[in-house]
């Protein structure tokens, strides 16, 4: 864990040489911006995968209880219209 103390100096945070902000470092700074861009290509894959998983249970499970290929159009047509 880190200590903080409470100051008013916001100069030079981090090697940026700007005066900051807690907005700016956090969202502006071009220092963490390929931070947050790998977070949210990581958290986008992982809502991805679970979407996929979710829809791959779906269309087996309306596989294995579709009677006839009629069903099974009719099944697909609905999940994509679901989408």
């Amino acid at each position: 864990m880190a200590i903080t103390h409470k100051s008013t100096n916001n100069k030079y945070w981090r090697g940026c040489r700007k005066n900051k902000t807690l907005l700016h470092c956090w969202w502006e700074c071009k220092l963490v911006q390929p931070l947050w861009r790998t977070v949210w290509r990581f958290l986008f894959l992982r809502i991805a995968f679970a979407i996929l998983g979710l829809l791959w249970f779906h269309i087996n499970f309306w596989f294995v209880y579709s009677s006839s290929v009629e069903n099974v159009m009719g099944n697909l047509i609905g999940i994509a219209l679901n989408l």
